[in-house]
């Protein structure tokens, strides 16, 4: 449904759901896999961008770096901890430079 929304193709970009697995952390795991096989290397880094208490969490436990979108303007995502939390997207710059900082 999103997808459809944004207009982009799933043929175009590796994808997991919750058709896929059940538990957040394989789906996230799964789709590192596909896009690691899509791309044909293994990635030193992964940033995981969500809007969800549980992209967090899961984050988290999976070790991988976050980027937060608040679009509730609640501050969960900071208050459970998160470093980088931006009410939407729209400052690509800014963005860019937190990626920049978790380094290659």
């Amino acid at each position: 449904m999103k997808l459809k929304a944004s207009g982009l193709s799933a043929e175009e970009i590796p994808l997991a759901s919750s058709s896929d697995f059940k538990a957040r952390e394989e789906i996230i795991q799964h789709s590192i896999h596909l896009s690691e096989l899509r791309y044909g290397r293994k990635f030193g880094k992964v940033v995981y961008f969500g809007d969800g208490a549980w992209d967090y969490v899961t984050s988290r436990k999976l070790g991988l770096k976050f980027i937060g979108l608040d679009v509730n303007q609640d501050d969960k995502l900071k208050k459970l901890g998160a470093e980088h939390v931006f009410e939407n997207y729209n400052d690509a710059e800014l963005i860019e430079r937190v990626l920049k900082s978790f380094g290659s």
